[in-house]
């Protein structure tokens, strides 16, 4: 039997007994994929979980088991979502292609939901789940790769930290209020990024720049006069440089920018407490006040206007 407690708007726990319900279960949470080796008795599955829109993070709790996404369901339903797997208890291991992964309890691993794979689940476990769309983690793509390959231990630094974080959030989903939670889920993945970012430059030279540089970046998006020279007399370093800098891992820096400030006007247009301030308001907010130019720019990122990603969240919070 299946019974579904709506905790807050968006989010849920789903408990299931047996384990028809619970390929179903996992199926609907995350994507069509098939739940294989399942215990024929005695059989317990728990899905606690905090599902927005754009992405979702979710504590999955059960016995041992084997899980399969099949070319086929990759061609029946694709989805550029990457799928991000913190393991709390027990071990699991992944064969993508070529590649096969083993990890244990304290790792994290990634890896692309659009290609068939199978996961090994050989005990008890409990994970953390994280399924959130390519755009969001799109300057950190070959670190994706690099933690398929080779987990990631959570003992230290930033991953320790994102750990920390995803383990409270799901912990207390039920003491937050929605609003919260969702702002809250939204720092995981915005860590969860950081993180990548240092698997990403870690074998590189000029990656601790880099990475000195995309912060303070960030921290003046609301700038409508940022520009190359701007960026590049703030860090010390030439405008030339700072080209290359960006040219190495794939970038270039006003690609970069833009990105930036759109994910955080989109975030602020779908975060229900901002629901007052104006589209144009949100925008200038980020450095983008010309709210023409903004629509283009969304339309161009996301494929819908500014008005229209507003709608429909209020529309989802009524």
């Amino acid at each position: 039997m299946v019974d579904v407690s709506e905790v807050q708007a968006k989010s849920s726990t789903v408990t299931v007994t047996n384990g028809e319900e619970w390929r179903s279960a996992i199926a609907k949470a995350f994507l069509p994929m098939t739940a294989e080796s399942l215990p024929s008795t005695g059989f317990f599955g728990r899905i606690d979980a905090i599902d927005t829109d754009d992405f979702s993070i979710a504590r999955v709790t059960s016995m041992p088991q084997n899980i399969n996404r099949t070319a086929l369901a990759c061609r029946r339903t694709p989805t550029d979502m990457i799928k991000v797997l913190i393991q709390r208890r027990g071990s699991h291991r992944i064969a993508q292609g070529e590649h096969r992964t083993s990890a244990a309890a304290g790792s994290l691993t990634a890896y692309n939901t659009d290609v068939p794979y199978a996961l090994t689940l050989p005990q008890e476990f409990c994970a953390d789940v994280i399924m959130v769309p390519r755009s969001r983690l799109k300057f950190v793509e070959n670190a994706i790769n690099d933690v398929h390959k080779s987990p990631l231990t959570l003992e230290y630094g930033t991953a320790a930290l994102l750990s920390q974080h995803v383990d409270q959030l799901m912990t207390r989903t039920d003491e937050i209020p929605t609003d919260s939670a969702i702002r809250m889920a939204n720092l995981a993945i915005d860590m969860l990024a950081v993180v990548l970012g240092d698997v990403a430059t870690a074998d590189r030279p000029s990656g601790v720049l880099l990475d000195t540089v995309q912060f303070w970046i960030r921290r003046h998006l609301a700038d409508e006069t940022l520009d190359p020279s701007t960026i590049a007399d703030a860090n010390g370093i030439s405008v030339r440089h700072l080209h290359r800098l960006f040219a190495r891992a794939n970038l270039t820096v006003s690609t970069y920018v833009r990105r930036e400030r759109l994910l955080r006007i989109r975030r602020d247009l779908l975060d229900p407490l901002l629901d007052r301030h104006t589209i144009g308001s949100i925008g200038a907010r980020w450095g983008l006040a010309d709210q023409a130019h903004l629509s283009r720019l969304f339309r161009d990122e996301f494929g819908q206007s500014p008005r229209s990603i507003r709608n429909g969240a209020q529309a989802d919070n009524n």
